[in-house]
């Protein structure tokens, strides 16, 4: 199955490329640019993963190919394929652990365009997480990949809900969108001059 992938991936890879725009996708630019950082973060039910599973579908009509890591386990075939996507020409990692998540990234680096981690939050978490996290960054930047991750929103006690991860998070974005009710709003978005 993976080398029949790989054989229509090639083929498709040397075909010209139809210039085509979505409503997701040409909102945001995500065809325009090269390696970007984008965070979809919102409270748990917020419609973060429905989003996402819409968004490559729409890339995948571009021809472009996503990697989706399955941070959560818990990935729904049939609400991705509802949604549009092609499960034979995404590939799916269900894995938690970044130092993996960046063997597969760079295994993979000459084949795909983007990275979708869903979510930042369900990463295992420990005293070399930043480290390895900064490894994806920077692999993904040599290789021109596009980073799109959901995060959960956290409230520590007597404090402001927050997304998670380190403070540095929101800064190094490039987009971030705010998810409430299943609806898109975009709070940052350095792409667009």
């Amino acid at each position: 199955m993976l080398n029949k992938f790989f054989d229509n991936f090639l083929n498709k890879k040397t075909q010209p490329k139809e210039n085509v725009t979505t409503s997701l996708s040409s909102q945001l630019g995500l065809l325009s640019f090269d390696s970007f950082i984008m965070e979809i973060f919102g409270e748990p039910g917020s419609g973060k993963t429905t989003y996402i599973y819409s968004l490559i579908a729409e890339l995948q009509r571009a021809n472009k190919t996503c990697l989706l890591v399955d941070a959560e386990f818990n990935f729904d075939r049939e609400r991705a394929i509802k949604l549009g996507m092609r499960l034979d020409e995404c590939f799916l990692s269900t894995n938690n652990d970044l130092p993996i998540i960046n063997k597969t990234l760079t295994a993979l680096a000459g084949f795909i365009d983007y990275l979708f981690i869903d979510s930042l939050a369900a990463l295992r978490y420990d005293m070399h997480f930043q480290d390895e996290l900064s490894e994806t960054y920077d692999i993904c930047k040599k290789n021109n990949i596009t980073i799109i991750f959901t995060n959960q929103m956290r409230q520590a006690p007597r404090k402001a809900k927050n997304s998670f991860g380190h403070k540095e998070i929101k800064f190094l974005t490039d987009i971030r969108i705010k998810m409430e009710k299943g609806i898109p709003t975009i709070i940052k978005n350095r792409m667009v001059t």
